[in-house]
């Protein structure tokens, strides 16, 4: 039997029609912000990342001051890379708040989420304008970077296989003869929580692509433990409620089993 753990946020009880509407509005908007607020710490109309350099040394290497968001397009390459990750996630939140999620979403959850996501976010944005920790020396050509190079695929793997996971699984579930029934088709035959894994990648990649190599591995230690040690378990726990025989047949393969099965059952 699973362990016991804490409840995860938003809440995994299935909302009812209109019943987080408002939390959906709140979230999305949050984080559709968050681009203009990294936009706003890159052009240093926001000067976040300043007190840096007088603390611990290196410069802040960014654009000029700017007053619109329309001077996007004349940003260095690599800015606009910066910006474009920011965005991607954002978008991603706000397609799966509105069109994939069916769990609850209180609006105090929501701002928690959005706000969660934009400090990490605004961290990765210091560390790519700060010169001690910019993987970048060409901002030009930011290509050049096996960092950079590396966190854009890495982010770009991690986007693509979160978003068409839960859209797969989204499918299966809206179909009333998978009623109750776990998925393992798609993507999620490839591993338990491969929606999870695209997160990680993303927010890995990220980090890696903004912040170089050390940002990178310990941003992918972070969320990692953070799945270990409570999204997983949770997730476990709420399946096993749901589908109490369900049994690995194999590592990548999953049904419900009898009791009188031999073979040792994993719940997920």
């Amino acid at each position: 039997m699973a362990e016991s753990s804490k409840p995860s946020f938003p809440s995994r009880d299935h909302r009812t029609p209109s019943s987080s509407t408002l939390g959906i509005v709140v979230f999305s908007t949050l984080r559709l912000v968050d681009p203009i607020i990294q936009h706003s710490i890159i052009t240093r109309q926001f000067d976040l990342a300043a007190f840096l350099p007088r603390l611990l040394g290196g410069t802040i290497a960014s654009a000029p001051l700017a007053t619109s968001l329309t001077d996007v397009f004349n940003l260095p390459t690599y800015h606009q890379l910066v910006l474009s990750m920011c965005l991607g996630g954002a978008l991603k939140h706000a397609f799966w708040a509105t069109s994939i999620s069916q769990q609850e979403m209180p609006a105090k959850h929501a701002v928690l989420i959005a706000v969660f996501n934009t400090l990490f976010n605004s961290l990765n944005t210091i560390f790519s304008i700060w010169s001690v920790t910019c993987p970048c020396n060409d901002f030009d050509e930011p290509f050049k970077s096996p960092s950079v190079v590396i966190g854009t695929v890495l982010y770009a793997v991690g986007l693509l296989t979160e978003v068409i996971s839960e859209i797969q699984r989204k499918q299966f579930k809206q179909d009333p003869a998978n009623a109750g029934k776990p998925y393992s088709g798609g993507l999620f035959g490839l591993a338990r929580h491969i929606n999870y894994a695209g997160y990680l990648a993303l927010r890995t990649g990220y980090a890696l692509a903004t912040g170089g190599p050390v940002w990178g591995l310990i941003t992918g230690v972070f969320f990692g433990q953070a799945f270990a040690r409570a999204s997983i378990p949770e997730l476990d726990g709420y399946c096993q409620k749901r589908v109490p025989n369900l049994c690995y047949l194999a590592d990548f393969s999953m049904e419900p089993r009898g009791p009188r099965s031999r073979k040792k059952c994993r719940i997920s």
